[in-house]
């Protein structure tokens, strides 16, 4: 007796009628998550200028690819060695323009770029809609010191304090405090500034006379450097000096001594060397005039007018430059 294997066939048929609605379905489904990747669009950006002075304002205009009338964009900086971070936002106008301006405290790179709200971004038949971003671009940003503009007296071999500001206000940067001498700059004192910008520097005096003192930044990763003028270190001695007014005398000099009359013998600097005497925390700048004193042990014959202008009392210790 022969035995018969029959197969039945309703299982492979549904089995392929299964494949065949997945390979229907899944290409469907790869659509549908084509929609809703957001496209990207071109955006255009020229900047006003690259190298800003510090609080200098950045202008970025631009276009944008097709039309995108109304929406937001964004001007975002990243810092040297930081993220991006959203300087100003505005919105584009009807042709596709547009214009954002904001002022950057650090150089670094700039990027405009289609913001995307979260309203677009979790609609589920707009998907996240167009988006897109410049270009990076690199500028750089300035610093400015600020530092009062005044007179330091001090005795030759003393010390003085000089304070100021660097901005942007950042902590840990290093201002330099120089004096000008014989037509070039020297570094006199170093500081660093605190978290609010401020720094303070002593400076120790050495020789006499009056030089022009300045701060400077030499500029780092955010910053590019500054200099600002930080007024006169005048270096003294201490010296001996008397007054005398002896109003239609022959000057050694040259010409006779009337009222009013400002100026101081010495026995030594040539005619018409200019001098400055302080006392009692008030200078004066004079020239010499007259030969003397000689009297032991003093430097300076103070003229009349010379001596009310300082309130010297007659004789005694007079701070001079020379």
């Amino acid at each position: 007796m022969k035995m018969q294997l029959r197969l039945r066939s309703t299982p492979l048929r549904a089995a392929i009628g299964a494949l065949a609605l997945i390979t229907i379905i899944l290409p469907a489904v790869g659509l549908a998550a084509g929609r809703a990747q957001p496209a990207s669009v071109a955006v255009s950006v020229k900047l006003s200028n690259t190298r800003l002075s510090y609080e200098q304002r950045l202008t970025a205009t631009g276009r944008i690819a097709g039309t995108q009338g109304g929406r937001r964009l964004a001007l975002d900086l990243a810092p040297s060695g930081s993220g991006w971070r959203t300087l100003a936002t505005a919105r584009v106008h009807s042709d596709g323009s547009y214009r954002l301006r904001a002022i950057a405290d650090a150089s670094g790179k700039v990027r405009v770029r289609l913001v995307v709200s979260a309203a677009r971004s979790t609609d589920p038949s707009g998907g996240a809609g167009p988006h897109g971003s410049s270009h990076a671009r690199s500028i750089t940003v300035g610093s400015r010191l600020s530092a009062p503009r005044r007179g330091i007296a001090v005795l030759s071999g003393g010390r003085a304090r000089l304070a100021g500001v660097l901005f942007p206000r950042r902590s840990g940067r290093v201002v330099g405090v120089e004096v000008a001498r014989h037509g070039r700059w020297s570094l006199l004192a170093r500081s660093r500034t605190s978290s609010s910008g401020h720094f303070g520097a002593t400076v120790r005096a050495h020789g006499l006379g009056t030089s022009a003192l300045r701060v400077r930044f030499a500029g780092d990763r955010l910053n590019t450097g500054s200099a600002a003028g930080a007024g006169t270190l005048q270096v003294f001695r201490v010296t001996q000096a008397s007054w005398y007014q002896l109003t239609g005398n022959q000057l050694g000099c040259g010409g006779r001594m009337y009222d009013g009359q400002l100026g101081v013998a010495n026995k030594t600097l040539p005619c018409g060397t200019q001098v400055t005497l302080r006392y009692g925390g008030r200078s004066i700048r004079v020239p010499v005039i007259d030969r003397g004193p000689y009297v032991g042990g003093r430097t300076w014959d103070l003229s009349g007018e010379t001596r009310r202008r300082l309130h010297f009392p007659g004789t005694g210790p007079v701070w001079s430059d020379k």
